[in-house]
């Protein structure tokens, strides 16, 4: 029987021990191990293999015994197993992925993971917090229409510029004359609430500066006005009262068509031609109460806005400001729609006009539903409209479109055009220290007919204002 010096297994015969495949070398001698319960035991201190024959003894290994009381040999292979002569060895990293390899480098992938991780995240936090701050990306336009005031309660204009800062806007002041206190907020020029515009974008914020100063004979013009428009005239303020009559207007539009131009005229502030809501009568050619294409009106919207007051008065502010339709038919809808306007029309004696679309409403006006009013009925509403402060939200420069502005005259005007190839002018003009409102509607004239009708009202306006 022959015992293998490895793992103790007894072989009958053969060259290897057919349980760890040591070679087995012959018979042991009886003091390199000890049979202990059926194991044979390895000598305590070194043992050596049989050499084969024609083969050099291989050196002695040294031995160490674990807690188990297996041996462990030094110089032991991977996984704790011996060394046997002419075994292959495994390469250190082969294998492994490299990790032993990269070990050894110090390079680990945990780490690097973490601190990719970590940049991520700083990256990220940078990137939301400068979008919050509206550094970059698009921002909304907050619902301002909270902040308006009505009977001079609410915020200052420097606070809604601030509230318009945090939300990503960059702001400007303009001042304009409404029926709030001096410096409270009163809208936002153009923009609709809840509009999306790019970060940054300049946002202007509109600031009451009080009612318009008058006369005190109550005519409504300035007795010191601040913005300067009562002095660009060049003239003192003649004591005697100018009048504009209905044959002076005659004469021009009959050069262009009796029966589709109307012209109608009046000085703002001469006694029976106040151009209060119910009363006052303009100056008109035949046609002045004719109804027309209301194209380019919004005075009715903003004058029924001033007296409704809260959103409608800011919406119409911003409407008038901008000749801006959604601005227009949001006032409209929080005053209850297009029968609450109507029926203000008809209380105050503008018996000409109606509205029975919104402004911008193509389809509806296709279908037949119409917007109309009379040059009288709208140089009214422009006397109206100047007696309320809002005249300087009428910015459209008529100038560039071919009217011929009389030397020293300040125009403010809105301009229309439309179906039947509408041009419309609604203007409140100064000169010589008196102030006018005038209005010329037009159908199948087109824009060049239109601009010098206008041009050759305004002329006649002028003269008669000197007087």
């Amino acid at each position: 029987m022959i015992v293998c010096p490895v793992c103790g297994h007894q072989e009958e015969s053969g060259s290897f021990c057919t349980e760890c495949g040591a070679p087995l070398g012959g018979q042991p001698q009886q003091n390199d191990a000890t049979v202990i319960d059926g194991m044979a035991q390895p000598a305590a201190d070194a043992y050596a293999y049989a050499s084969q024959p024609g083969q050099p003894m291989q050196p002695m290994m040294q031995q160490e015994t674990q807690t188990t009381g297996q041996p462990v040999f030094a110089g032991a292979g991977a996984a704790g197993q011996p060394v046997f002569p002419g075994q292959p060895q495994p390469v250190p990293g082969a294998g492994d992925g490299g990790a032993a390899a990269g070990a050894r480098r110090g390079f680990n992938p945990a780490v690097i993971v973490a601190i990719v991780a970590a940049v991520a995240l700083v990256i990220g936090c940078i990137a939301f917090g400068t979008h919050q701050m509206g550094l970059w990306g698009s921002a909304t336009v907050p619902d301002y229409t909270s902040w308006t005031v009505s009977g001079g309660e609410g915020i200052t204009a420097d606070e809604a510029a601030q509230r318009l800062r945090d939300a990503g806007f960059e702001t400007t002041i303009e001042q304009q004359y409404s029926n709030e206190k001096k410096g409270v907020f009163i809208g936002v020029k153009g923009i609709d609430p809840g509009a999306k515009l790019k970060a940054r974008s300049t946002v202007t914020v509109l600031e009451s500066r009080g009612p318009r100063a008058t006369s005190s004979d109550g005519s409504g013009s300035s007795s010191s006005d601040d913005d300067g428009d009562s002095s660009d005239s060049g003239s003192t303020k003649s004591t005697k009262t100018p009048k504009i009559t209905d044959d002076q207007l005659k004469k021009i539009a009959d050069q262009y068509s009796s029966s589709d131009v109307a012209v109608s005229a009046m000085v703002i502030g001469s006694g029976s031609s106040s151009g209060s809501s119910k009363s006052g009568s303009p100056s008109s050619t035949e046609q002045g109460h004719t109804r027309f294409e209301a194209a380019g009106l919004y005075l009715p919207v903003y004058l029924a806005a001033q007296d409704h007051g809260g959103d409608a008065a800011s919406q119409a502010n911003a409407m008038m400001s901008g000749m801006d339709n959604n601005a227009g038919n949001n006032a409209v809808a929080a005053m209850g729609g297009w029968s609450a306007v109507n029926s203000w029309l008809s209380s105050n004696g503008y018996n000409d006009t109606s509205f029975n679309r919104n402004f911008g409403d193509v389809a509806a006006s296709n279908a037949g539903y119409t917007n109309q009013s009379s040059s009288a009925d709208t140089a009214r509403m422009l006397a109206a409209v100047e007696q309320k402060g809002g005249a300087g939200l009428m910015n459209v420069d008529i100038a560039s479109e071919g009217v011929s502005i009389p030397s020293g005259m300040t125009v403010h005007a809105h301009r229309g055009m439309g179906i039947q190839n509408t041009w419309n002018y609604f203007a409140i003009v100064e000169a010589h220290g008196h102030k006018a409102a005038v209005s010329v509607v037009t159908q199948n004239q087109g824009k060049e007919q239109a601009a010098r009708l206008m041009s050759q009202v305004l002329s006649s306006v002028d003269s008669s204002l000197k007087q």
